[in-house]
């Protein structure tokens, strides 16, 4: 006995019932195993046209899409003026260290991912993992350096995503992981932060950056 009750007594009870397995629901009957997989249709989605899909969707979800063959400088400088940029923060993937070269050369401090220089960061470029065509979503993968915190930190976020990248679903996200272990983490992100927590008036930017701005190539 313990000031608790009977320890031995009350697991040999609760191993008595547990042996007499799951009893019958007469009220609610548990349904037959479906053969079949349900299928999901996105309403969203043009399977035969996954970049014009992740266009639409993404614009609506107030994600500035830009697509052109490469990232032109032209574009970035447009993007430098209009925002006020002085200060870049790079994640370790290739092609954004790449933008991060081109945007040094209009003037730009361009620096490497650290979590104080990026809370300062007027704005941080990543290379996302995949994009999501039925809803507009960008995937970053936390396995490579500055990759999640460069999206979330700066004040703006810049992605660069090739159009071989963007998959139809989350599905084929996951699926594209195969047997290779997964990331600590995955972050999708579908639109700039937001919240309608107070008085339920919509405010952007209020857990990261006020804009994300992506440039598809190819």
């Amino acid at each position: 006995m313990t000031e608790h009750g009977n320890r031995v007594a009350f697991l040999d009870k609760a191993r008595t019932f547990a042996a007499r397995g799951t009893p019958e629901n007469v009220a609610h009957p548990q349904p037959a195993a479906q053969v079949d997989p349900v299928s999901i249709a996105y309403l969203t989605l043009d399977a035969s046209d996954l970049v014009g899909s992740f266009e639409r969707n993404a614009t609506a979800s107030l994600l500035n899409v830009h697509r052109a063959a490469t990232v032109d400088i032209d574009f970035l400088r447009t993007l430098v003026n209009d925002n006020g940029i002085a200060m870049a923060v790079v994640s370790q993937e290739p092609l954004a260290q790449a933008v991060g070269e081109q945007l040094r050369s209009l003037g730009v401090d361009v620096r490497p991912y650290d979590r104080h220089t990026a809370e300062t960061a007027d704005l941080g470029v990543t290379a996302p993992y995949a994009a999501i065509a039925a809803t507009g979503s960008l995937v970053q993968d936390s396995s490579l350096e500055g990759a999640r915190g460069a999206s979330l930190l700066p004040r703006l976020h810049l992605a660069v995503i090739p159009i071989d990248r963007i998959v139809a679903t989350t599905a084929d996200v996951l699926l594209a992981f195969g047997s290779q272990p997964m990331p600590a983490n995955v972050v999708l992100i579908t639109g700039p932060s937001r919240t309608g927590d107070i008085e339920m008036i919509l405010t952007v930017g209020v857990h990261g950056p006020v804009a994300v701005h992506v440039c598809l190539v190819g």
